[in-house]
C-alpha cells in the first residue's frame, strides 16, 4: 500500500487531475468510436509535434546519424543519385553497404529545406506517421475504431518507435515499406471485389520493391517469413497463392531492379558484394566487419531482449498476467483469431528471423512492431474496460515505473554534464507523465485510458532527449565545436581539417557552417600540424579534450586554446614575434593511437 504520505500525496495529485479533466470536459465514462477517434488523432498529433520539435533542435550524433545525413548531403550537392559516398580514412569512397531510398529522400529534403537536422530527420518522421496512420487505419478496418485508435498511440509511443522517428537510417524505410506491404496483403485478403484484392495484391508488391531499395533482400525474407508462419498456423495458403504473382512481380522488379543495375554498371561487383558480403555472411559469420559496418559478436536470441525492452511501456502493461488472463484461450480462436495470428507473425517476424544472427543490431525488430501494437491494442483495450482491479495494480507500477526513469535519466544527465535547464525540463515533463497516468486511472474506457499511458511515454521520451541535449552536442557530435569554430572571423578561402579521425557529424556540421567546407588530408603528426599552420592551409585545429596534455610543451606553447566544448577542444597558433597567424585547422587523433 505504501506509505501514509505517499498515499496522501496520490491521493492529492488524482483530485487535481480530476478536476481538470472536468474543467477540460474529457469523458470519464466509455466513449462513442468517433469520439475516441478524434483524442486520439489529438494524441498522436501531439507525440509527432512534440518529436518534430525535439528532431529540429538535437544534435545529429556519431556515428549512424551523422554518417547517414552525411551521405544524403554529398548525394544532394554532387547530384549522383546512382552511387551513395561516404568517407572512409578521408577518401571519399562509394558506399556500397545500403541500397539508396532512404538517401534519395533524404537528400530531396536537403535539397528543398537546406542542410540542417530537421531536414535530416524530415524523412524519417513522415515515413513514421504514415506507418501510424497505415496501423490504425488496418487495425479499425478488421477490429474496431477503438482498437485502431489504441494500435496508433501505442505504435508512435513505443520507445523504439519514437525514437527512430527522428532518426535518419534506412531501418525506418525498411519498416515503412513492410508496414505498407503487410496492411495491403491483409485488407487484399479480406471481402473485397476482385478489382480491389487485385490492385491491394500490387500494393503488396510494390511496397516490397520499395522494401528492396531501402535494405536489400531483408524486406522479401521478413515479408515471406511472417506469411508462411500465419499460413502455417492459420491454414490459409490460398490467401498467399491468390496474390497476382505475374504482374506483381513485374511492379515489384519495375520498382526495385533499375538501380541494382544501374549501380553494378557504376561500380562493377556491386550487386555480387551486396548480397553475398553484406547480406549472407554479415547475417552468417559472428564478429563479421566489412568495409563498411564494425564487427559485432552479440548473444543469439539478444533479439527477444530488444524487443521487450525496446517496446515499453507496452512489454510490460500488455503482456502482464491479468491482461493475458483476460485475453484468456479466445486469444487464436475463430475470425479473430486468425487476425491476432497475423498481426503477431507480422509482429515477431523480425524477432525471429534475427535470433540465429550475432549482428542482430537493436533498429532490426523496428518493423515488427505495426504488428505488436494491433496485437497489444487487441487485448489490452477490452481488459482496461472490464477489470479496474488489475488495471489500478498496473497504473501503480507505470508510476513506479516512469518514477525510476526520471531518477535515472536525471542522474545519468547530470553525470555527463546536462544543463540545469535540460534537467528541468525533465522534471517538468516527467510530472506531467506521471498526471497523464493519473489521467489514465480516472478514465473508464480502455482506448482513452491507452491514450493517456501513450501520452505519458512520449512526454518521458521528451525529456529524456530534452536533458540530454548538452551531453549529446558536445560529446556524441561536433556540433557545438564547429558552431564555436564557424562564429570565428577568417578567411573564407581558407579551409578546416579532420586529422587521424573523422568525426561523421564534423563532416556534416563543417560542411553546413564553415565557408569553404572541410579538408580531409591528413596532418599526422605536430610537425606537421604546425606546418600547415605556418603555411595558412587551415584555421584551427580540433582535438580531443583529453589529449592536449599529450602534446610536447613546445608545441603547446606554439598554440592557445580557442574553444572547449566537452569532448573536443579547439586550438589555434599564438602571436609570434613580428609575424601574426590566423589559420583555423580541426584535427582530431586516431581513436586509440597516439
Amino acid at each position: 500500500m505504501g506509505p501514509t504520505w505517499f498515499r496522501t500525496a496520490a491521493d492529492a495529485v488524482r483530485e487535481s487531475v480530476f478536476r481538470a479533466l472536468v474543467r477540460l470536459r474529457v469523458p470519464l465514462g466509455r466513449v462513442p468510436p468517433s469520439l475516441a477517434l478524434r483524442y486520439g488523432i489529438g494524441a498522436v498529433a501531439v507525440a509527432f509535434a512534440l518529436r518534430l520539435a525535439t528532431a529540429a533542435f538535437t544534435p545529429l550524433t556519431d556515428n549512424t546519424e551523422a554518417r547517414y545525413a552525411a551521405i544524403a548531403l554529398d548525394m544532394a550537392d554532387s547530384g549522383d543519385w546512382i552511387t551513395p559516398r561516404v568517407r572512409i580514412n578521408w577518401w571519399l569512397v562509394p558506399y556500397l553497404g545500403k541500397p539508396p531510398l532512404h538517401f534519395w529522400l533524404t537528400a530531396a529534403s536537403f535539397r528543398a529545406l537546406g542542410a540542417s537536422e530537421l531536414a535530416a530527420r524530415l524523412p524519417s518522421l513522415l515515413e513514421s506517421a504514415a506507418m501510424v496512420v497505415a496501423t490504425g487505419w488496418t487495425a479499425a478496418a478488421f477490429c474496431g475504431v477503438r482498437t485502431g485508435v489504441a494500435a496508433s498511440a501505442i505504435l508512435a509511443s513505443a520507445v523504439l518507435f519514437n525514437l527512430s522517428a527522428g532518426t535518419p537510417a534506412p531501418d525506418v524505410s525498411l519498416s515503412a515499406a513492410l508496414t505498407f506491404a503487410m496492411c495491403s496483403f491483409l485488407l487484399g485478403a479480406g471481402e473485397q471485389p476482385r478489382a480491389a484484392k487485385w490492385l491491394w495484391g500490387l500494393g503488396f508488391f510494390a511496397s516490397l520493391g520499395a522494401g528492396f531499395l531501402a535494405k536489400g533482400p531483408v524486406a522479401v525474407a521478413l515479408a515471406g517469413f511472417a506469411l508462411v508462419i500465419w499460413a502455417a498456423v492459420s491454414r490459409r495458403w490460398r490467401k498467399v497463392l491468390d496474390l497476382p504473382w505475374i504482374t506483381g512481380g513485374a511492379v515489384f522488379a519495375a520498382i526495385a531492379v533499375p538501380w541494382y543495375l544501374a549501380a553494378e554498371r557504376a561500380n562493377p561487383g556491386f550487386i555480387r558484394y551486396f548480397l553475398v558480403n553484406e547480406n549472407i555472411l554479415r547475417f552468417l559469420t559472428p564478429n563479421y566487419g566489412d568495409r563498411y559496418g564494425a564487427a559485432h559478436d552479440l548473444p543469439y536470441a539478444v533479439t527477444w531482449i530488444y524487443a521487450m525492452v525496446l517496446f515499453l511501456p507496452w512489454s510490460f502493461l500488455a503482456w502482464s498476467r491479468g491482461a493475458v488472463e483476460r485475453a484468456g484461450g479466445g486469444l487464436f480462436k475463430g475470425a479473430r483469431g486468425e487476425l491476432n495470428a497475423y498481426f503477431l507473425a507480422w509482429g515477431l517476424s523480425p524477432v525471429l528471423f534475427f535470433t540465429f544472427s550475432s549482428h542482430a543490431l537493436s533498429q532490426y525488430v523496428l518493423p515488427g512492431f505495426p504488428g505488436l501494437a494491433v496485437v497489444t491494442a487487441g487485448f489490452l483495450v477490452p481488459w482496461l474496460d472490464g477489470n479496474r482491479a488489475g488495471w489500478e495494480r498496473a497504473r501503480r507500477w507505470h508510476v513506479v515505473g516512469a518514477a525510476v526513469v526520471i531518477f535515472v535519466i536525471a542522474m545519468f544527465a547530470r553525470k555527463s554534464g546536462a544543463s540545469s535547464g535540460g534537467i528541468a525540463i525533465l522534471v517538468v515533463l516527467g510530472l506531467a507523465a506521471l498526471a497523464a497516468v493519473a489521467a489514465a486511472g480516472l478514465v473508464r474506457d480502455g482506448a482513452m485510458a491507452v491514450l493517456a499511458f501513450s501520452l505519458s511515454a512520449v512526454l518521458l521520451v521528451t525529456g529524456g532527449l530534452a536533458a540530454l541535449y548538452r551531453p549529446m552536442s558536445e560529446n556524441y557530435s561536433a556540433r557545438r565545436l564547429v558552431a564555436s569554430v564557424a562564429r570565428d572571423r577568417f578567411d573564407p578561402a581558407r579551409t578546416a581539417a579532420f586529422a587521424y579521425a573523422e568525426p561523421y557529424s564534423g563532416d556534416f556540421y563543417g560542411r553546413m557552417w564553415l565557408p569553404s567546407g572541410v579538408d580531409h588530408r591528413s596532418a599526422v603528426n605536430e610537425r606537421e600540424i604546425w606546418r600547415r599552420l605556418v603555411d595558412g592551409e587551415e584555421t584551427a585545429v580540433v582535438i580531443p579534450s583529453g589529449r592536449w596534455g599529450a602534446f610536447s610543451p613546445e608545441f603547446r606553447i606554439m598554440v592557445r586554446v580557442a574553444h572547449r566544448a566537452g569532448k573536443w577542444t579547439a586550438l589555434r597558433p599564438r602571436l609570434l614575434p613580428g609575424r601574426v597567424i590566423s589559420p583555423v585547422v580541426i584535427y582530431t587523433p586516431r581513436l586509440g593511437k597516439r
